[in-house]
């Protein structure tokens, strides 16, 4: 009977205080820990990565560097109370100062040794342009190594912090739960008319000693509560810092941060009512069998218990209506075409061609230097013979120039480019990487046009190195040249969870994943799908009929159904974030074409997103009202980039895109890349929660280096339900 009042005792503490936990899901979910950035092991390596060829010029400086590594390691060892001044977040600004100061120190070492290397022994053979380009670039990456060690170990140090205070925090939790779970026993022996022996124990529940509940209440405060110390940095203090230092970084997470802390939120208020739940059976316990009338201080846990909640619910309510809410995948241990990103292949590249192409056969004058080229139509459709050119460009021929002899690396069949590289033979300066073995090499080499002039007087047909543009539809390749028009829209009473882009049938496509909405945000797994994306019939090698899963067959008409990309007019990728409001959850989206300032005019065109939304009931999981969300922004800024490089050469992407900028689609650069590659690529890795939640909206941004030197991916981020406005 005993046990029956305890836990009737338990469930009136639970509704006093208003408290709607969802147990099922929500509670349950293990708080994904911060992954440490690095570790001692990986910084000491990292840095002496960077120094090793420094080290060769400059020993006292790096020794230096190594003392000021020590010190730094020493004084982390011997801290580890959070409070103290020499707390990571106290000294972790001073000693990155110090490696800043050291770090540039070395960076000017190096830079000064190779430029007086190269200045004082010039190298002949090579383009001076492109020398200082290589060493430019050598400076630039030790720079960004050193930023990247800098970063790696302010991380380090804040999750070290942010790690003991979440130790501290689950040992609470484990000793509430151990007593929590003793009472429990303890009832159920009561109601079995077994005697305990529990009135020490019971006495040190309800007394202020160490590992019992008055203390770990305490404890447990003091590690998110300042306490009028303003410069005490909390729990979720600490929480905040890191998620912040990485948002650009940040990816791979099965719950976005906010709910992680939304989690938290439930699990921490969770305890608090399991300590107070121990309390009232330690007075209960007590009011039976020792005879006292426990009844104020009873009526005293019940209000110290919401005033806790209250105080609780606050706290995580302002920290949630701050803390990032979206999630995007990491990059993938090894890059797949067609599986983990695709590219528009073949879309602008370079080539190398003698100038006799462009000339009549047989009546050749190459009069004109290769800079002087100018073309509009594809050659094969001006000369009316485009088996000639089917294996130098199928589109329009741009930008010639560079009059030289020339050698170029083909690549093997399976390659989507034409060159590793291209060695210009007058200068012996390459473009694309060098170290690439080569198993197939091809001459175009200037020649002299025979005439009745002396050999010195006869005219030269130079080698030119020029850019083939091919946006072509009709063509008997799967190369995509399109993004799709079509909606991927959920069904009634569902909304979506999760969101892709796909390389299907020429064009790009986004393709949402549903479920059905349950109560208090939750989802329904067992409804979760990919919605079905049609399938199509083809007309001169590119769709014209879509075929839905019901059967409904829909004609496809070119710029209301899909887009195609056309360079120099329609090559520019929209980066927008959507999102309606709290009260709209996602039902669609697809790509459209927003056109800048409204002018409609192609060469303002770019590809967007745009998206339909219905309105919800939180607490019933009912959808209603469904209405369309058209964004409208000020004309987005061009995302440039600089030297741009095949994003597959670089193994770590970051967000490199702000909210309403574009990235226009290019070719890479010529002396890194040879200009083989088009950019950007599309990830088409899928982005979803664990376990499911609903989203609140859709994001398309650009994912490369911070400085701007890769080429990258436009990738998607999804925003999941915003639970700050429902705590």
């Amino acid at each position: 009977m005993r046990y029956k009042y305890f836990l009737i005792f338990l469930i009136l503490l639970i509704i006093k205080s208003k408290i709607i936990l969802s147990m099922s899901t929500i509670s349950d979910v293990t708080i994904d820990i911060i992954k440490k950035i690095t570790n001692t092991s990986q910084i000491q390596t990292t840095f002496k990565n960077i120094s090793n060829e420094t080290a060769q010029k400059n020993k006292k400086i790096v020794d230096h560097f190594d003392f000021v590594w020590k010190k730094l390691v020493e004084k982390h060892t011997n801290s580890h109370r959070i409070n103290t001044p020499y707390s990571p977040a106290a000294y972790g600004k001073v000693d990155t100062d110090a490696i800043s100061f050291i770090s540039n120190v070395i960076t000017s070492a190096e830079a000064c040794g190779d430029l007086t290397k190269k200045f004082d022994k010039p190298d002949k053979s090579g383009d001076t342009y492109v020398e200082l380009k290589k060493i430019s670039n050598k400076i630039s990456e030790l720079g960004k190594n050193i930023h990247i060690f800098q970063r790696n170990l302010m991380d380090y140090l804040l999750s070290q912090e942010l790690s003991n205070q979440k130790g501290l925090y689950n040992e609470y939790i484990w000793k509430i739960d151990n007593l929590y779970n003793d009472t429990l026993h303890w009832s159920e022996e009561l109601e079995n008319n077994i005697t305990l022996f529990i009135g020490a124990e019971i006495e040190r529940i309800i007394s202020e000693m160490d590992h019992y509940p008055e203390h770990i209440s305490y404890k447990m405060s003091e590690l998110f509560f300042k306490n009028n110390n303003p410069y005490k940095k909390t729990l979720l203090d600490n929480y905040e810092e890191i998620f912040k230092r990485n948002i650009m970084t940040m990816c791979g997470m099965k719950l976005s941060p906010q709910h992680q802390i939304f989690s938290l939120y439930h699990k921490t208020v969770n305890n608090v009512v399991k300590n107070s739940a121990v309390m009232a059976f330690a007075y209960m316990w007590r009011t039976e069998f020792i005879g006292h009338n426990y009844t104020e201080e009873i009526q005293e846990l019940e209000n110290t218990l919401t005033q806790k909640i209250n105080e609780y619910t606050e706290l995580f309510k302002n920290k949630l209506q701050v803390m990032p809410n979206f999630i995007r995948r990491c990059d993938p241990i090894e890059q797949k075409k067609d599986v983990t990103y695709a590219e528009f292949e073949n879309l602008v590249y370079v080539f190398v061609t003698n100038q006799k192409t462009f000339e009549p056969k047989n009546k050749e004058t190459c009069e004109n230097f290769c800079g002087d080229i100018v073309t509009s139509t594809p050659e094969c459709e001006k000369k009316n013979n485009c088996k000639k050119y089917e294996t130098i460009c199928k589109g329009k021929i741009t930008g010639c120039k560079n009059d030289a002899s020339y050698e170029v690396c083909q690549s093997n069949d399976s390659s989507s480019r034409h060159y590793d590289w291209i060695k210009n033979k007058d200068n012996n300066v390459y473009y694309g990487n060098a170290s690439t073995s080569c198993t197939s090499t091809k001459l175009i080499e200037s020649t002299n046009i025979l005439t009745w002039l002396p050999s010195w007087a006869s005219k030269i047909c130079r080698g030119c190195i020029c850019q083939c543009v091919d946006d072509r539809l009709d063509t008997n390749n799967k190369t995509i040249r399109a993004f799709s028009y079509m909606w991927s829209n959920t069904s009634d009473d569902m909304v979506a969870t999760g969101a892709r882009l796909v390389a299907q049938d020429r064009m790009i496509h986004i393709q949402l994943r549903e479920a059905k909405l349950l109560p208090l945000g939750n989802i329904n797994v067992t409804s979760e799908r990919w919605i079905p994306l049609p399938k199509f019939e083809y007309q001169n090698n590119f769709p014209s009929v879509a075929i839905y899963p019901d059967g409904t067959r829909h004609s496809l008409i070119a710029d209301r159904d899909f887009g195609t990309i056309q360079m120099n007019f329609a090559d520019k990728i929209c980066l927008q974030q959507l999102i309606l409001d709290e009260k709209y959850l996602l039902t669609g989206v697809r790509f459209n074409a927003m056109y800048f300032n409204n002018t409609n005019k192609d060469e303002k065109r770019c590809f967007n997103i745009d998206t339909n939304y219905a309105e919800f009931n939180y607490d019933t999981g009912k959808m209603m009202t469904r209405k369309s969300y058209d964004k409208q922004q000020t004309q987005p800024t061009e995302l440039i980039l600089d030297q741009p490089d095949n994003p597959l050469k670089f193994k770590k992407n970051v967000q490199d895109s702000m909210d309403n900028q574009y990235i226009k689609i290019g070719v890479t650069d010529l002396i890194k890349d040879a200009s083989q590659t088009t950019f950007p690529f599309i990830d088409l890795q899928e982005v979803t929660t664990k376990p499911s939640a609903p989203l609140a909206g859709i994001e398309l941004f650009h994912k490369g280096q911070l400085d701007k030197t890769s080429g990258g991916f436009v990738s998607l981020k999804i925003h999941p339900i915003d639970f700050s406005i429902f705590i």
